[in-house]
């Protein structure tokens, strides 16, 4: 996985600061995020992106339940020049994995999957942005063997431009 700094971010995006209140990490637990913190160093002018994207975001149950984030990851997402947020219908209902949860449920667990990939799918984006790596696994597995092809990526790769 990789770990966004806050000196690459800030540097990125044409900030001189490399100070911050908290650390910004690629997971939705620990020191920070990048969905929450990062919102604060958007610089004035839109990230480029190269490639036009159409996108749907998927609220991981840590940060939207957990942390309370639901409209900075959006923020984020709606700066990037060339990329276009489509939503789905209910993006903070769960995908299923929570951990533990779809091991000891997997039927209850595939049937939210299950529900989730059909509201993905009614989207028509060929791409699914989340935060947390567990949702991206779970999701990434479904579409899979599904036979969709679709890409399932973290926040911060899409903000690298990756």
């Amino acid at each position: 996985m990789r770990v966004l700094k806050i000196e690459d971010v800030g540097a990125r995006w044409g900030s001189s600061s490399t100070a911050a209140p908290t650390g910004l990490t690629a997971a939705p637990t620990g020191v920070g995020t990048v969905d929450g913190a990062a919102v604060e160093l958007l610089p004035h002018q839109p990230l480029q992106r190269g490639n036009p994207i159409r996108v749907t975001y998927h609220d991981a149950c840590h940060a939207y339940r957990g942390l309370g984030i639901h409209e900075e990851p959006r923020r984020l997402l709606r700066h990037v020049r060339g990329l276009e947020l489509v939503e789905m219908d209910h993006p903070d209902w769960c995908c299923g994995f929570g951990g533990s949860f779809s091991v000891r449920l997997p039927d209850i667990s595939g049937a939210m999957l299950d529900e989730k990939i059909r509201r993905i799918k009614a989207t028509g984006v060929n791409t699914v942005v989340t935060t947390d790596a567990g949702c991206i696994m779970h999701l990434a597995g479904g579409l899979k063997k599904r036979g969709e092809a679709m890409q399932v990526l973290h926040l911060a790769r899409v903000l690298a431009h990756e």
